[in-house]
């Protein structure tokens, strides 16, 4: 949905680039780089929690990060709630932590954003891992990922008006689309 800084998008910036696998020897993720901004310092300490802890399952399936995720959704809500604008202005006396100057607009356009996309993926996981706890199985192992899929998430009625606008926004955000 957005891409911003060095962290907020479709991964996250590394040694050699973007043409070269980031799970490849040598081109590692670029943490020691500083955020550009308060929402891009978000991405990166969410980054950094995924890089150290995944089950193979992708970004979108992996039930295991759904913590992280959770707190980048707190991250971006908080950041919207802090320099919430009025009439086009953020209120006086409050700046972005890591500039030290009021929120610029395209911070706040990416937090808006990321909690949309973010919101979408918390209230996917928590359905998966309820899902996969229903089966009698660990939602974190590896094994019970591919259980459940995003397709099996699609509402199947008009009232899931929700979930059908999370599934559409997911659908295109995710690696499936490739």
């Amino acid at each position: 949905m957005a891409s911003h800084g060095l962290f907020m998008g479709e991964g996250c910036i590394t040694d050699c680039g973007p043409l070269f696998d980031p799970n490849t020897t040598g081109n590692r993720y670029g943490f020691q780089h500083d955020p550009i901004d308060a929402v891009d310092g978000a991405a990166r300490r969410h980054d950094i929690r995924d890089s150290d802890f995944r089950t193979g399952a992708g970004w979108l399936e992996d039930v295991a990060l759904l913590g992280s995720d959770e707190e980048l959704l707190s991250d971006f809500n908080n950041y919207k709630k802090k320099h919430k604008t009025r009439f086009g202005k953020t209120p006086k006396g409050v700046v972005d932590g890591v500039t030290g100057r009021t929120a610029s607009a395209e911070a706040t356009f990416a937090a808006k954003t990321g909690s949309i996309l973010f919101g979408a993926v918390v209230d996917y996981k928590q359905w998966k891992k309820s899902k996969i706890e229903g089966m009698g199985k660990d939602p974190n192992a590896a094994g019970s990922q591919g259980l459940v899929k995003l397709d099996d998430y699609k509402g199947k009625h008009w009232w899931n008006f929700k979930r059908n606008a999370n599934y559409k926004i997911l659908k295109a955000s995710s690696e499936e689309k490739k």
